[in-house]
């Protein structure tokens, strides 16, 4: 058995990557059975089987999204707001894509749209972005979400 313990994510998960080669009954060294690498997650309790975990459900990225929408208005919106021009623009879309890894962490983030009323609106939100975590999965799943703020 050959094991790989690669280092723990931000989350705080860490990745046991196991090989085995197992026998088949009435097999043997001609006619081996080959498990394919497996990767197991340990969030320092226990290992559970990659194989074994579901996809990331819209519901899983809407709780994360729901929870963080407070400090996107706090944090990037209402500075860039009030930064602005007196007589510019109240309103502003940004396009956020991103992936989400297995391990539940953001592995890739691009922000976009403001930029000309209210610069470092988007690269305020992808910083943040960037920093949510995500349930565990069994892959990566992309995302693409309209963000609009609104003054008040």
């Amino acid at each position: 058995m050959k094991f790989k313990l690669l280092p723990a994510g931000a989350n705080g998960w860490r990745d046991l990557y196991v090989t085995e080669k197992l026998f088949v009954m009435g097999g043997g060294p001609s006619r081996p059975f080959l498990y394919s690498a497996t990767t197991w997650r340990y969030n320092g309790t226990k290992y559970v089987n990659a194989e074994s975990i579901p996809r990331l459900t819209q519901a899983d990225i809407q709780g994360v999204v729901t929870a963080n929408q407070p400090l996107l208005k706090s944090r990037c919106w209402q500075p860039a707001l009030q930064a602005g021009a007196p007589s510019g623009p109240t309103t502003v879309r940004v396009m956020v894509s991103f992936v989400i890894n297995a391990a539940g962490d953001t592995a890739w983030v691009k922000a976009t749209g403001g930029e000309n009323d209210f610069p470092g609106l988007s690269a305020c939100i992808a910083c943040l972005v960037w920093s949510w975590r995500f349930p565990l999965s069994s892959g990566s799943t992309p995302v693409s979400l309209p963000f609009a703020f609104a003054a008040k």
